[in-house]
């Protein structure tokens, strides 16, 4: 009798199995199949990440001070609490930013923190490697808790995007344009700009347009020549904006325009880069396979159908905005017109060149001032700044061609010595087998030196660390093996000096030190801020490194250290 009980049992089993109730079925063979399997429910991983920028898909604040508020409730809340396994098979990723966007656009809200935890979640149920999996592109939980799977947010009357690249804002009736230019590859022109759009890579890639402007003062004729990067081989291009603020002489690099009045003109060009990358969709089909087993203690065997689904990739060129940048001189026809040209050299050493003329007669003198108390008049001087900071130029030209017999132009330069190096690098996700267990133990990690939205969130230095083991489970004869994302002591230790605005504004003058590391944390992920200012907003917390001061990151687990990041500055600071 007793024989007969457990022979049913087996059989119920199995049966259970096959009509896929028994959770270790779907990952039969998965460290040998991992590169072909994807997740079982593939429309909900699809929503997940989806771009919607529809109205009420994203969350809506009346002002920069409220949402402000708000971020710093959700870094309170971000640093709160322990996530257990439990909890994350219950789709509970933190408590209290699960609370808090249950309550948002009437429970329907999906945020950028959950939607990537979730698709974590069901990609190493699935049974995938975590390098496949893609990381969420913003590492700060309580910025993600507020913007959309796409980055998105709605404050007062703008719409805010954010992503791992751009950061970028525009009136809320040009949200349309927006998507256009960074999704689409748009370039952005100079009526983009004054329409209020604005648009900040954060990227290495750097690109500058500028031009120079000789002047007939007879004929009212002005002489453009593009000097900015160059336009020549990929997809690139430059759009000027002369008259009327109309744009024409499109991708031209040099061209003559008669105005028919005198008077103040402005004249602009914009050059943008496009890069294309890669995004990849998936395919999904089912491949059923029959294994056999032998049922205990019968010498007989039975045979299960396994089904997995398998993904075919479909790679999709995707044209995305790599750098923009605007450039607008002021030039008046008749009478005198006042420029000058900068060369910013080494430790701090400005040459100005003056390159003012008159329609008749000639210049009797110049007055320069330098912004920081000195001043000369030298034609062309060369001054030494006492620090990296911007300062507000004044050139004054003497001539009886002026109205009142002077004229003036005013230039904010920005002076950056050898002292001083670039603020705010971030990294991409990125892994790093056990020293000494590669094969079963493993971190993805990631640093980010600040953001760039100075007006809003902090600048603090974070980095952070994912723990996962290759763990085996299940009940025999039904064993699996798969990688999970799993609990360990947290360490990300950093050492060295960064560098802040002392009173006068001057940058790399006041040296913080960034000692020691945070309390070890018992948790998935690992987030270390320093705390170096206090307001959320309104005051410019922006850190910046020098090349003689490198900066470690040391990421340890369990008292293991994986990786140490040596960051420098040769070219840009950046870590290795």
């Amino acid at each position: 009798m007793m024989r007969r009980l457990k022979f049913l049992a087996v059989v119920l089993l199995i049966a259970l199995v096959s009509l896929g109730v028994y959770s270790c079925s779907k990952d039969i063979d998965i460290k040998s199949e991992a590169n072909s399997v994807e997740f079982r429910n593939s429309t909900v991983s699809d929503y997940l990440l989806s771009k919607n920028w529809e109205q009420g898909s994203y969350l809506t604040f009346s002002s920069k001070e409220e949402i402000a508020q708000t971020y710093e409730q959700l870094k309170l809340f971000a640093s709160q609490g322990e996530t257990t396994n439990a909890m994350m098979d219950a789709g509970i990723f933190n408590p209290q930013l699960d609370a808090w966007e249950s309550t948002k656009n009437n429970g329907t809200f999906m945020s950028m923190r959950k939607a990537y935890e979730l698709y974590e979640y069901q990609g190493l149920e699935s049974g995938l490697n975590p390098e496949q999996i893609k990381g969420i592109p913003i590492i700060n939980d309580a910025l993600a808790a507020l913007i959309s799977p796409d980055g998105l947010v709605k404050v007062g009357d703008e719409i805010q995007y954010f992503s791992d690249l751009v950061y970028a804002s525009a009136p809320f009736n040009l949200k349309n344009r927006l998507r256009e230019i960074v999704e689409g590859g748009d370039p952005i022109s100079p009526d983009d700009i004054k329409s209020g759009i604005k648009l900040t890579t954060r990227t290495r890639t750097t690109c500058s347009a500028d031009f120079s402007i000789q002047i007939n003062h007879n004929n009212n004729e002005v002489f453009v020549n593009y000097t900015g990067s160059s336009i020549s081989g990929g997809d690139k291009s430059i759009v000027w904006s002369v008259e009327n603020g109309a744009s024409n002489h499109k991708d031209e690099t040099s061209f003559s325009h008669k105005y028919s009045s005198i008077g103040e003109k402005t004249i602009c060009v914009t050059y943008t880069e496009i890069g294309i990358v890669k995004d990849t969709t998936y395919k999904y089909h089912t491949i059923t396979k029959d294994t056999t087993y032998k049922i205990p203690n019968t010498g007989k065997d039975t045979t299960v159908q396994i089904t997995k689904t398998v993904r075919v990739p479909i790679v999709n060129q995707i044209k995305k905005v790599l750098c923009s940048d605007t450039q607008c001189k002021k030039i008046n026809l008749g009478g005198c017109t006042v420029d000058f040209d900068v060369t910013i050299g080494f430790d701090n050493v400005v040459k100005f060149v003056d390159k003012s003329s008159t329609k008749y007669g000639s210049i009797t003198g110049w007055q320069w001032i330098f912004g920081d108390g000195e001043t000369s008049t030298l034609q062309n001087p060369e001054h030494i700044y006492p620090c990296d900071k911007c300062f507000d130029v004044t050139l004054i030209i003497f001539s009886n061609q002026c109205p009142g017999g002077q004229e003036s132009v005013s230039r904010q330069i920005c002076v950056s010595g050898t002292a001083c190096c670039d603020k705010n690098p971030q990294s991409s996700w990125k892994d790093q087998p056990h020293p000494s267990d590669p094969n079963n133990k493993k971190i993805e990690y990631r640093y980010d030196m600040g953001t760039n939205w100075d007006w809003l969130f902090d600048q603090d230095f974070k980095a952070k660390i994912k723990y996962y083991e290759y763990r085996k489970g299940g009940v025999w004869p039904f064993k699996s093996t798969k990688w999970r994302k799993t609990k360990g002591l947290l360490d990300v230790d950093f050492a060295g000096d960064v560098f802040a605005k002392d009173e006068e504004g001057c940058r790399c003058i006041l040296p913080r030190s960034l000692v020691a590391t945070p309390d070890t944390k018992y948790d998935d992920a690992h987030t270390f801020i320093d705390y170096l200012s206090a307001s959320a907003f309104g005051t410019d917390k922006a850190h910046w490194m020098k090349d003689v001061s490198p900066v470690n990151i040391t990421y340890k687990v369990n008292g293991v250290t994986y990786l140490v990041q040596h960051c420098q500055s040769e070219p840009g600071f950046h870590c290795e």
